[in-house]
């Protein structure tokens, strides 16, 4: 029995579904590698996504950069509140040099507003140089910035 050729079409060879649904099934593909290789692409896009919107909303300046403005990185708003960057001001050294608040950003700053005749103003001399040393000693960089005044009679 000869069996004619041109009516026979070549059976297709039937994948078992991973997907009942057709869209499913269009996005993660039919095998068990496409799906994994799909997943891990998605996952690695998404990832992405995430770290460039993270940059975005928060960016930062590296540490030891100056600012080059009155705004800090954080964004605080400048202001006299807990949390505020302080107003920038600039000072006068007893040798004429200009000192400016805003030089010493990024290290913890003191300052120190007395009277060179108030008792009380120079009985806290002697605890703020303990302070001072204490601090330089544990390694933290503290700058204080002492203003006094006096007041010169006729």
């Amino acid at each position: 029995m000869a069996h004619a050729s041109s009516n026979r079409r070549p059976q297709r060879r039937r994948q078992k579904r991973l997907f009942q649904s057709n869209t499913l099934t269009a996005l993660f593909g039919r095998s068990v590698g496409t799906l994994v290789t799909r997943v891990v692409f998605i996952v690695a896009a998404i990832g992405a996504l995430a770290i460039i919107t993270v940059g975005l909303l928060r960016p930062t300046t590296a540490p030891g950069t100056p600012s080059s403005t009155l705004q800090s990185s954080s964004s605080a708003p400048v202001g006299f509140q807990v949390g505020d960057v302080a107003p920038n001001f600039t000072l006068t050294t007893l040798d004429g040099k200009q000192v400016s608040l805003s030089n010493f950003r990024g290290k913890p700053v003191m300052l120190n507003f007395w009277y060179t005749t108030c008792p009380g103003c120079l009985e806290e001399i002697p605890g703020m140089q303990q302070f001072y040393a204490s601090q330089r000693a544990a390694g933290k960089n503290l700058v204080i910035l002492g203003s006094s005044s006096c007041s010169k009679r006729a």
